[in-house]
C-alpha cells in the first residue's frame, strides 16, 4: 500500500477526528495538537507546550477576551483559565462531539459555537476580541480566508496566533512530479497545496490584512520531527485498527515533511492596526 492510498483511510471517521487517549492524553478535555517536543517526552507535555509557546508569542494575560479556534475537546480552554486567569473565553469548534465535550464539562463558564472559524462574522458576537489562537490547525483554510474572518472578530491593538505550513525555499526547485506528488499528499490530510505560501508571501498577507509586528518562527524540527519520532517509539506494538493507523499515517507525512525539507511548519504572530 503506498503512502497516499494509507493517508486516505484515515478520514473515514470525521476528518479532524483522532483518539487523544491512543497518544497518551486520556484527561476528561484532552489535547489533540501535535505538540511541541524540545525536552518532552510524553504527548500531554508536549501538546500543552505547543499551546502555551503559542500563548507567551502573543502574551496572553487575565485582561484578555480570547477567542479559541479550533479548540479540540477543549484543553487549551482549561489551560487558559488555569495557568492564564483567563474568564472570558469564547470557543469555535467544527466537530459536534467535541463541542459536546466542552458543554458538558464548562457548563456556561466558556461560550462554545459549533461551527467552521471561516464563518465568525456570521457568529454576530457581542464585543470584540483582544487575543484570537489558533493551536495547529489553521493550515486546513486558505489563509486569506482565515485572516479576513479572524480580522472581522479583532478588537484595535489585538494579537493572533496560529500555526500554518509554508513553502520553503527549497519548493523552487522541486520537479513538477514532486510537486504533485505533495499535492496529493497533502490533500489526504485537508491541506490543499494551492493555499501555501512562502514565509515573504504569508507575512505579505498579513499585512494587507493591516497586521503588524508579523513574526514567523520555524517549528518543523519540534513539531514535525518530534511527533513523527515520538509515534515510531511508542507506537511500534499498538494493533493496527484505524484509529491507531491513522495516528500512523499522521507521523509518516510529518517526517516525510521534515525529511524533504519542502515545506516548513511554523508560529505566526501579529498584532492588530
Amino acid at each position: 500500500m503506498s503512502l497516499l492510498q494509507a493517508i486516505q483511510q484515515m478520514f473515514l471517521t470525521h476528518k479532524y477526528a483522532i483518539d487523544p487517549a491512543l497518544l497518551g492524553d486520556n484527561t476528561a478535555v484532552a489535547w489533540s495538537n501535535l505538540g511541541f517536543w524540545h525536552h518532552s517526552q510524553h504527548y500531554g507535555e508536549a501538546a500543552e507546550k505547543l499551546a502555551d509557546h503559542l500563548a507567551q508569542c502573543i502574551k496572553l494575560n487575565s485582561q484578555d477576551r480570547v477567542l479559541d479556534l479550533g479548540s479540540g475537546y477543549g484543553a487549551s480552554l482549561l489551560y487558559w483559565q488555569k495557568n492564564y486567569q483567563i474568564t472570558e473565553m469564547t470557543s469555535v469548534e467544527l466537530q459536534p462531539l467535541c463541542v459536546e465535550k466542552i458543554q458538558h464539562y464548562f457548563n456556561h463558564s466558556v461560550a462554545v459555537y459549533c461551527d467552521s472559524y471561516l464563518n465568525l462574522k456570521s457568529l454576530h458576537f457581542k464585543k470584540k476580541f483582544d487575543a484570537v489562537i489558533c493551536i495547529d490547525s489553521a493550515y486546513h483554510s486558505p489563509l486569506n480566508l482565515f485572516l479576513e474572518a479572524v480580522h472581522s472578530v479583532l478588537a484595535p491593538n489585538a494579537r493572533i496566533g496560529f500555526h500554518y505550513l509554508v513553502l520553503s525555499q527549497n519548493w523552487c526547485n522541486a520537479s513538477l512530479w514532486k510537486k504533485y506528488q505533495y499535492k496529493c499528499l497533502l490533500k489526504t490530510a485537508d491541506i490543499e497545496l494551492q493555499n501555501l505560501t512562502s514565509i515573504d508571501e504569508l507575512q505579505s498577507k498579513l499585512q494587507q490584512f493591516n497586521f503588524k509586528n508579523v513574526t514567523v518562527i520555524d517549528l518543523s524540527d519540534a513539531v514535525l520531527l518530534g511527533f513523527a519520532e515520538y509515534i515510531e517509539q511508542n507506537f511500534m506494538n499498538h494493533k493496527n485498527n484505524l484509529k491507531s493507523f491513522k495516528i500512523k499515517m499522521t507521523a509518516k507525512l510529518c517526517r516525510k515533511l521534515f525529511e524533504e525539507g519542502l515545506i516548513q511548519y511554523v508560529l505566526v504572530h501579529a498584532q492588530c492596526e
